[in-house]
């Protein structure tokens, strides 16, 4: 077969940071944040084969052609509002997040093609808010405890061709961190940390779309997978502050 593919895209993006701090105390601050995030992209497709006997001969019917368009909309607003308190010779902060991502998808096969004319379009909507929380304290002159807590709630939806896509979820998570440090002198340091992260599901692998890679090869995405809990833990050491194992 013969393939021909041409790929544009463009990434925008914007900021807005705030922040106060206080003459009381210093350590103590309020931020807020306000991201967009755009991301546009057009894939055009081309591709042709033709099965043929060992001899060389055409094989009937085995002609396989398809000119495709795709074009794909992607925008993020994301804000968020965080606190932070001096406690001592620790620190408590804590905070907010809210992430609104749309995305837009449409696919065109052209009259010519194998598969006959189509025109896809689907529409995927989430919507992530999270609270959270993290202290930091040092326990001795050779011991630190950084403990923190986040909570997620994640809404989904979408369309496909106009139809409201069923199997998409909604969901809340909490996410513990753990991290100790022990640092007997200046040549040793070591570390256990233990994280809990959330693996989504991104807009290719629920895209519904039939993707034609040859008239083998068709991909499609299943609209009700789940997000994935990831556990980790770790044990780090640190030698002279600069190796790391």
């Amino acid at each position: 077969g013969v393939a021909d593919e041409t790929d544009k895209s463009q990434y925008t993006t914007a900021n807005v940071h705030l922040e106060k701090t206080f003459k009381s105390a210093p350590k103590r601050s309020l931020s807020w944040d306000a991201d967009y995030v755009g991301y546009r992209s057009q894939e055009g497709r081309n591709f042709t084969s033709r099965g043929l006997m060992p001899n060389g001969t055409p094989i009937p019917g085995s002609d396989f052609h398809f000119d495709a368009l795709t074009d794909q909309h992607t925008d993020s607003y994301i804000t968020s509002l965080d606190y932070t308190e001096p406690l001592g010779k620790g620190k408590l902060s804590f905070g907010a997040k809210g992430t609104w991502t749309r995305t837009t998808n449409r696919s065109d096969y052209d009259a010519k093609s194998s598969m006959g004319e189509r025109h896809d379009k689907i529409t995927f909507d989430e919507h992530v808010y999270a609270l959270y929380a993290d202290f930091k304290h040092p326990l001795s002159d050779k011991w630190d405890l950084r403990t923190g807590l986040r909570m997620e709630y994640t809404h989904t939806a979408g369309e496909n061709n106009g139809r409201r896509l069923e199997n998409l979820r909604s969901y809340l998570n909490v996410f513990p961190t753990l991290f100790l440090g022990f640092n007997p002198n200046d040549r040793h340091a070591f570390s256990l940390n233990g994280t809990v992260r959330l693996n989504r599901p991104h807009f290719g692998q629920l895209s519904p779309f039939a993707n034609y890679e040859n008239q083998y090869s068709v991909m499609r995405g299943k609209e009700d997978l789940r997000a994935a809990k990831r556990a980790q833990l770790a044990l780090g050491y640190t030698f002279l502050g600069a190796l790391d194992f």
